[in-house]
């Protein structure tokens, strides 16, 4: 499975074949390309269960080591990935306090929750989830993001503007006007607020591992990621009050702030894919996982190579003059 989001993500970082749903939604809702990054992050938390302890102190000096500021964005993708092991690898060395797991997660799904809708910048109301700029008629412009811009100012605080991520997915829609929109604060997608939620989706993912790790037979393993998979996807629909568009009262889904609905609906796709996986691969043994088992076993080599060739091999596209058709563009973008 992390063979496979890794694969969504070169693909759509290549361009998708020029296709809409082969790129990030805007704002609110849903595409193909949004699920690379959830996925992968619910995959770290099924790993966590196969490592032994004593690996636990080496993930904690990585996360701390990735956390550092000093080079690239802060926050940021790797940055994100650390607060993600620090916090989910010590309540896998808990494993007789399970109620102590769940404690610690709820309390920080409490925090999100108190912040995203108890808290009010000046000028944006509390529970603003949309992206500013032209959002709404213009009413709340520089709110990008609501509660998680003010954190994201106080990132700013604490380190330079260059560290901070400035090209959302919504600038093009609704912050194309450098005239009136020029002097915004850029919004990060790696927020602080939205790592919360991304503890989350690699917390159940460990679940999903224990699963594996605590029952032995096919049918105590598929009844149990149906149900955890079925569960979770109702609850995140719920929240957005069965329509991923919307805002207001519900909770909508929104890959720039991570959502608590995006999240949901990720890992309840995340355990179903995994049993889809499990009966195709290891029960039914119609499919042995290739290329994306390999992929997934060289995740940090793959995605290295994928920047550094981009353009390169096997041949170059639109760098030697572009293809015309979304045939080619496929098949430039998959080889």
């Amino acid at each position: 499975m992390r063979g496979i989001a890794i694969g969504i993500m070169i693909f759509v970082n290549y361009g998708g074949g020029g296709y809409w749903f082969f790129d990030h939604a805007v704002w609110f809702g849903l595409t193909v390309a949004d699920l690379a990054m959830p996925w992968f992050m619910f995959m770290m938390g099924v790993s966590l269960t196969f490592s032994f302890n004593s690996m636990v102190k080496k993930v904690l000096r990585l996360s701390y080591n990735l956390v550092n500021p000093t080079f690239g964005t802060f926050p940021g993708v790797l940055q994100r990935f650390a607060i993600c092991y620090a916090v989910v690898s010590p309540l896998q060395l808990a494993q007789q306090s399970t109620s102590l797991r769940w404690l610690v997660i709820l309390g920080l799904e409490g925090l999100w929750l108190g912040l995203t809708f108890g808290m009010a910048e000046a000028g944006c109301p509390a529970g603003y989830l949309g992206p500013g700029g032209l959002h709404r008629d213009g009413q709340f412009r520089n709110c990008s993001g609501g509660a998680d811009k003010g954190c994201l100012i106080y990132c700013r605080e604490i380190n330079q503007k260059a560290h901070i991520y400035g090209d959302s997915t919504s600038h093009p829609v609704f912050w194309h006007d450098e005239y009136w929109f020029g002097d915004l604060q850029a919004y990060d997608p790696e927020g602080i607020l939205g790592s919360i939620n991304s503890i989350l989706i690699v917390f159940l993912g460990l679940q999903a591992g224990r699963i594996f790790n605590f029952y032995e037979t096919f049918q105590q393993r598929a009844i149990r990621l149906s149900v955890w998979g079925t569960v979770l996807t109702a609850v995140g629909g719920a929240l957005t009050g069965l329509n991923q568009f919307q805002e207001g009262s519900n909770i909508p889904i929104a890959k720039n702030l991570w959502t608590l609905s995006f999240v949901l609906v990720m890992a309840g796709w995340g355990f179903l894919l995994l049993l889809v996986l499990y009966i195709l691969i290891d029960h039914k043994k119609v499919w042995d996982g290739a290329p994306f088992y390999f992929v997934g076993m060289n995740s940090i080599l793959v995605y290295l190579l994928h920047e550094i060739l981009e353009g390169q091999i096997p041949f170059c596209g639109d760098e030697c003059g572009g293809f015309d058709s979304h045939a080619q563009k496929i098949g430039e973008h998959l080889a």
